[in-house]
């Protein structure tokens, strides 16, 4: 996991993201006056950790929180559907006609698969739980 440097602004909306979460979820009406600083919040983190390598998992660091990021999810589309079809038979084509992931990962062995399956990371990321960097002062 790696943890890019941050300009003090960039951690302090890290830190304004993870208030805005929290009152966001703790807020009981039907509307929630934080929705928009949350929504503005998770913009903000999913640009920052759009400017990383898609690989890697990140730790974006405000003031007084983290926010762990995922590394990019992976996509898997199949390609080569005619070579594909040559490869499983007409038995099996005939019995499953359009093929899914699954169904495909199940009849083709995985150091078999790359020639008809194309993978890239370019899902969303998954936001993870924010950890208090630094404890929060207490009301007096």
């Amino acid at each position: 996991m790696i943890a890019p440097k941050l300009t003090p602004g960039q951690r302090k909306a890290i830190d304004a993201y993870v208030v805005a979460r929290a009152s966001y979820s703790a807020w009981q009406p039907a509307v929630n006056p934080h929705a928009s600083a949350l929504a503005k919040g998770q913009k903000l983190i999913a640009e920052l950790a759009d400017e990383q390598n898609a690989d890697e998992e990140l730790i974006l660091a405000g003031y007084r929180f983290s926010v762990p990021v995922s590394a990019k999810r992976i996509k898997r589309t199949l390609i080569n559907i005619p070579a594909l079809f040559t490869k499983l038979g007409k038995a099996w084509v005939q019995k499953h006609c359009a093929p899914s992931l699954g169904d495909f990962d199940k009849s083709v062995e995985p150091d078999e698969r790359a020639p008809f399956v194309k993978e890239e990371r370019v899902l969303s990321r998954i936001i993870g739980e924010p950890v208090q960097a630094v404890p929060m002062s207490k009301a007096a």
